[in-house]
């Protein structure tokens, strides 16, 4: 359910500094009185937002994907509030150098900012499965967005139009044919599991997309779906077997559009003699 909607990433143990990172400010800044000098809405606005955040994190790791009583209320994935936690805490340690700054300890700041280079730089390049997948974005961008075939996306389609894309197997990947459309903002009939609201029935949805790539696979089910906008496929060159019109080959992928002929309808018996 979405109450258990969690990245693996986030058990790591290397999500824990930065939040002891935010909590040491704000436990500086609350030692200082810090907010007797902001704008009076500037402490209710960092403090709402940090409580809210720390309360829905909470509740996720207390309810453990439980989706009774308050733990079905409100949820969303779990990682979204990490994000928003982060940026908060980055807020604070902000007003923390403003603070030291304004004490006059700026050489204090010098061993400060060091110590926060070297962290961000050890964030940078310590996990080695972000390290592999920028090398891989810098010497084969392909197989992370088909550039092409985005831009064709972006000057030839609705905002309302429909695509189907093949999906990697692991959910949490994007895949370059997937994120090729969601980066031109347009809909997916199954986006990758990650990547999907919590909230919608993503097995139910998977199946038909598996259902549209298989050979000779009847399409009217897709074009009830697009509605009156318009159904594509985006696949790799070659792949596609099915009744669809080619419509642009980058040097990657094909994109088929579904033509509105193909929709069945309802057989007529010739008129009688």
């Amino acid at each position: 359910g979405p109450g258990s909607w969690v990245h693996p990433g986030l058990s790591d143990p290397a999500t824990l500094p930065p939040n002891m990172l935010g909590l040491l400010a704000l436990g500086w800044l609350l030692s200082r009185r810090a907010w007797r000098r902001l704008p009076r809405s500037t402490t209710p606005i960092l403090a709402a937002w940090i409580a809210l955040c720390l309360a829905f994190l909470g509740r996720h790791y207390a309810c453990s994907g439980a989706g009774a009583g308050v733990c079905g209320v409100f949820v969303v994935a779990a990682h979204h509030y990490h994000v928003y936690l982060q940026a908060a805490w980055a807020s604070l340690t902000g007003l923390v150098l403003v603070d030291l700054w304004a004490m006059g300890r700026r050489r204090d700041l010098v061993p400060l900012a060091i110590l926060a280079a070297c962290v961000g730089l050890i964030g940078l390049f310590a996990k080695t499965e972000d390290l592999a997948l920028r090398r891989l974005g810098s010497t084969h961008a392909d197989l992370i967005l088909d550039r092409a075939a985005y831009d064709w996306i972006l000057l030839r389609t609705s905002p309302l139009d429909v695509f189907v894309t093949e999906l990697p197997r692991e959910p949490a990947d994007m895949g370059p044919a997937a994120a090729t459309v969601m980066a031109a903002g347009r809909r997916l009939i199954a986006a990758p599991a990650f990547h999907t609201n919590p909230y919608v029935d993503w097995a139910q949805m998977n199946a038909r997309r598996t259902t549209y790539l298989k050979p000779g696979a009847d399409l009217s089910g897709l074009l009830r779906q697009a509605g009156s906008s318009t159904a594509y496929l985006l696949l790799p060159n070659g792949t596609f077997t099915g009744a669809a019109t080619p419509v642009f080959n980058s040097a990657f992928n094909t994109i088929y559009r579904v033509e509105p002929a193909l929709r069945r309808t309802p057989r007529i018996p010739p008129p009688a003699p």
